[in-house]
């Protein structure tokens, strides 16, 4: 088995986890396992594997603010680079959270994308859009699954990235984060952790 067919198939697992698990908590009428915080600060370390180029490393800091029961603010700056090759990504949006169940959400996120190349001689800048919808459940106390659909329109190229993400609660405000995304263009791993500055989910 191929490592591209490996991690589409570990992805497609992380993708149906918490919708599988949203359809149990309806079948047994189980309580919530916590809340899913909408307010946080996020910190990752990212590995940018694009086909047909170098491996590209950096960082990912991020944040989410809810306003509202159901409505939320994100925001993230990206910065990955190799010797020669630095790619900047501001993503700024507004998301919506919709209770599937106690212990489930569905998410639709919208915004816009500045991104900046700077490659030697070459240099780039422009802003597209981002449109993202998925899923999180807590599956037991401690650990979180989510998995999401992006697409995103920026320096001349429209992509779509499938992304399952993993979140260990080792506190009720600090969790420990990774993820794999994965695309036509780039796959791409981010390992981090997460501050939660919870509310209610009601």
């Amino acid at each position: 088995m191929g490592k591209s067919t490996l991690s589409t198939l570990l992805l497609c697992a992380a993708l149906a986890a918490p919708l599988s698990a949203g359809a149990q908590a309806r079948a047994d009428g189980s309580a919530s396992y916590g809340n899913l915080s909408y307010t946080y600060a996020d910190g990752r370390i990212v590995l940018f594997d694009p086909d047909g180029g170098d491996n590209l490393d950096g960082f990912r800091l991020g944040g989410s603010l809810q306003f509202r029961t159901d409505l939320f603010a994100v925001g993230s700056i990206t910065a990955v680079g190799d010797t020669g090759y630095d790619l900047t990504v501001i993503d700024l949006g507004v998301g919506l959270r919709h209770p599937l169940s106690s212990a489930t959400d569905f998410v639709a996120i919208g915004g816009i994308v500045l991104a900046e190349v700077d490659a030697g001689p070459f240099d780039d800048d422009d802003t597209g859009i981002s449109l993202t919808g998925g899923v999180r459940s807590m599956m037991s106390p401690q650990f979180e699954l989510a998995g999401y659909a992006n697409y995103a329109d920026y320096l001349g190229d429209g992509d779509i990235l499938l992304t399952g993400e993993a979140l260990m609660h080792v506190t009720p405000e600090l969790s420990l984060a990774a993820s794999l995304g994965i695309s036509d263009d780039y796959d791409v791993v981010t390992l981090g952790a997460r501050w939660n500055f919870r509310g209610t989910r009601r």
